[in-house]
């Protein structure tokens, strides 16, 4: 009751979001699903399992076997990963399970779908309305700011942030001179 209160109330904060641990572990095993390598079946097959799986609990669906079925992903992919996401990612479901399985088993027995807190992450976009490109730097601030390379754009034209490749780190925000960037 309090979380639909506190999203109507306030504006949308990475912050100040009200997500659940089953939420947040729902979007750590899409994004693992979506940079497996490929290379082993275990992790091809177990992250999107862990995806399916964890879609059916957050939508209201899911049921106790579900839970052991998360716990049986985790040791195939453990014990038979060739690469680094499959053998270490199986550790933060894990320990997930460990500590927080009574509040999930909750959205499970309560038949409750959780509020979409973070169905999709917020996005950084530039206004190229007020960008003008830092003229005057050999690089953007906000390229000079940006460690994964996220914003591109040639010097005194318009700018851009990759979705796929931001972080949300908001490193660039502060370092913009013209206030350009913006949180959607």
């Amino acid at each position: 009751m309090a979380i639909a209160t506190r999203r109507t109330a306030v504006p949308y904060d990475v912050q100040q979001s009200t997500g659940t641990i089953l939420d947040i572990l729902h979007k750590y095993a899409e994004i693992c699903a979506d940079e497996f390598c490929g290379k082993c079946m275990p992790c091809r097959y177990g992250t999107q399992e862990w995806k399916l799986t964890l879609q059916k609990i957050t939508e209201g669906l899911g049921t106790m076997g579900d839970l052991q079925k998360l716990k049986d992903i985790n040791h195939s992919m453990k014990t038979a990963s060739f690469c680094r996401l499959g053998l270490v990612s199986p550790f933060v479901i894990e320990s997930v399970l460990k500590y927080h399985q009574e509040e999930i088993e909750k959205y499970i027995t309560n038949k409750t779908p959780l509020p979409n807190t973070y169905t999709s992450l917020p996005e950084f976009t530039i206004d190229n309305s007020l960008c003008d490109g830092c003229p005057s730097e050999e690089k953007a601030k906000c390229q000079q700011v940006c460690t994964v390379n996220a914003i591109t754009g040639e010097a005194g034209a318009e700018h851009v942030i990759n979705q796929v490749k931001c972080y949300r780190c908001d490193a660039c925000v502060p370092v913009c001179p013209k206030q350009a960037i913006a949180f959607l």
